[in-house]
């Protein structure tokens, strides 16, 4: 699906959320701590033993640190909530003001839940909260959903997406635990008829084959 430009749009505001926040700069952890924690005390023996230099994450995938809630009691909602929360701060928009949320994460402390549900239920708002299941895409198909919301009457919306990996990583999957990290990001969108010359340029939304076919 082709969405064409939506004008009148606007970012009002945005913010991250770091595990950093909950939990401080503990939650930051260095290559050697992480090769610590898949390999044990005697890692650098383990890396020996595959020819892998200790600097390996950061030479090939510029990866000197990464944030984890791992460890802790926090899941991916914490971190929905902080960006949210800095994310309406900075756009001084009320959450009784939302007229819809977004959240986008692959990594819900719930499956059977609405990951959106409960960011609405802590802000105390009765927006429609939607939860988006899109992968690595969810956030920019968060931002074009929301777009087109507004196009049909939707006055102020938030965006978040938010990610908890870590929570989810397997000891025996050091390939993805080096890569990924927690955090989220928020934005506050609202409907702005002064600003005609803004807004979402365009988008596609669907598979990947359908998308490069689109381009073509």
């Amino acid at each position: 699906m082709i969405v064409n430009s939506i004008t009148g749009v606007r970012i009002a505001g945005a913010a991250n959320g770091w595990p950093e926040d909950l939990l401080g700069p503990s939650a930051r952890l260095n290559n050697a701590q992480i090769y610590e924690f898949f390999y044990g005390a005697d890692w650098r023996e383990h890396l020996a033993q595959r020819q892998w230099d200790e600097d390996r994450p950061q030479q090939e995938f510029g990866l000197r640190s990464r944030s984890w809630l791992r460890g802790s009691s926090f899941t991916v909602l914490d971190l929905a909530i902080v960006a949210a929360e800095k994310a309406l701060h900075r756009a001084g928009i009320k959450p009784q003001d939302l007229d819809c949320i977004f959240v986008a994460t692959c990594t819900p402390f719930q499956i059977s839940s609405t990951l959106a549900g409960k960011v609405a239920r802590h802000l105390n708002t009765n927006a429609v909260a939607i939860d988006i299941r899109a992968g690595g895409a969810g956030g920019l198909d968060s931002m074009i959903t929301a777009a087109m919301y507004h196009s049909h009457g939707c006055k102020a919306s938030l965006i978040i997406a938010a990610e908890a990996s870590s929570l989810f990583v397997s000891k025996e999957d050091s390939a993805n635990g080096m890569l990924f990290g927690d955090g989220a990001s928020a934005m506050v969108f609202v409907s702005d008829e002064n600003t005609h010359q803004q807004g979402l340029v365009g988008g596609v939304l669907g598979r990947y084959e359908a998308a490069v076919a689109a381009e073509r």
